[in-house]
């Protein structure tokens, strides 16, 4: 047995690749439509995977990254480079050249400008970054607005530190550049758009 088929025995991917991915990628695109609030869908479900990363983010990322895309690892999923290579065909790549960021804490995160932000001509060449959270440690209040939300939303679910709220924030200015960001663990999923704004309150 080639030596990475037995690296990876031990980690699965979807039951029914195609089926399961479409799953996903309707939640993803309803958190999309539906701006910091919460998704649940049972991520657990679908398969198991290598620790410490959540089923839920390595849905993620099954589902959005293929040989044509480019992904990130953050130190504490390092060793998790050929499971992603080997069942998405992956080209793992430097922070500042990745297509997608994931990340095992977001402490890991130090400088959003570390990663793409695209161009004023082409803004989809920006970096998408999947972070993993567990959503029952709770994070300062917040008021979230902009796009796909009416008003105002109140939040406290999302444990983000001031730092990187203000750095967040600043770069709405850059817009249509930017970043756009999934947080994901359990059973529960949320998408923070580039066009989102968070506040304190």
């Amino acid at each position: 047995m080639p030596a990475i088929i037995k690296d990876l025995a031990f980690a699965s991917t979807f039951k029914d690749y195609p089926y399961d991915s479409q799953k996903v990628i309707r939640v993803l695109l309803e958190a999309q439509a539906r701006p910091a609030t919460l998704m649940e869908m049972d991520f657990r479900g679908l398969f198991t995977t290598p620790p410490p990363i959540d089923p839920a983010l390595a849905a993620i990322i099954l589902t959005l990254c293929d040989f044509s895309t480019s992904l990130y690892l953050s130190p504490s999923f390092s060793h998790l480079a050929k499971y992603f290579a080997f069942h998405a065909g992956v080209k793992l790549q430097e922070c500042r050249d990745a297509d997608f960021i994931l990340v095992g804490d977001i402490k890991e995160i130090s400088d959003l400008s570390l990663f793409k932000w695209g161009t004023e001509c082409a803004p989809e060449d920006s970096a998408t970054l999947v972070i993993q959270l567990n959503f029952a440690s709770k994070g300062p209040k917040l008021r979230a607005r902009g796009p796909g939300i009416k008003e105002s939303l109140f939040l406290n679910f999302l444990p983000l530190s001031p730092s990187f709220l203000e750095e967040r924030n600043a770069m709405t200015s850059s817009f249509p550049r930017g970043l756009d960001i999934f947080f994901a663990g359990g059973q529960s999923l949320c998408a923070l758009p580039r066009t989102t704004i968070l506040e304190p309150f």
